[in-house]
Formats: structure tokens, sequence, C-alpha cells
């Protein structure tokens, strides 16, 4: 039995949100990671960039659903990300 090999990706959810998921499409710069970390780095930089009312200087003045959602892409773990499914890959980031 083969170990299927996942890679990792920023998935943007109808809602504007970020999630980190796993795929077994090809590895692309900036795009699909074969390391998770790298797409948690990834993911990051895109919520910081998409949320000017976060700073990751002052966790505890942020707003706790906002600062939850990063810890969540941040501290992203193998075990617990989900598949990204077939007609949800057209909206990695």
């Amino acid at each position: 039995m083969s170990k299927t090999k996942w890679n990792y990706a920023v998935v943007r959810d109808i809602f504007g949100g970020l999630w980190i998921g796993k795929t077994k499409l090809v590895v692309q710069p900036n795009k699909i990671f074969a390391n998770i970390a790298d797409a948690s780095n990834r993911g990051g930089i895109l919520f910081e960039r998409t949320q000017p009312d976060f700073d990751i200087e002052e966790e505890d003045n942020n707003d706790m659903e906002l600062q939850e959602q990063y810890d969540n892409i941040i501290f992203a773990m193998k075990d617990d990300v989900e598949e990204i499914p077939k007609g949800v890959e057209k909206f990695i980031v």
C-alpha cells in the first residue's frame, strides 16, 4: 500500500476567509507547497494583507475571531488539515 503524497495550499472561502488544505495537485511556486510550514507562512502573509484591522504585534488587542483565524493558519498541522475538494481547488490563492 503506497502512501499518498500531499501538498498544501491556502484557500479563500466564499466569505473571504483563508484556510490551509491538502491537495494532490503538483507543487507550484507561491501557490501549492510540498511543506505545510511554507503554506502556513503564505497564509499568514495573505491574512495580514487582507485584514487591515489585524496587527500581528498586538495579539491582546486584536479581535478574538481574527486572532483565532490567524492562529489556525499559522499553526496548521498536517494531521488537522482537510483535503481540498476538487470544486474548491479553483479558490487556491
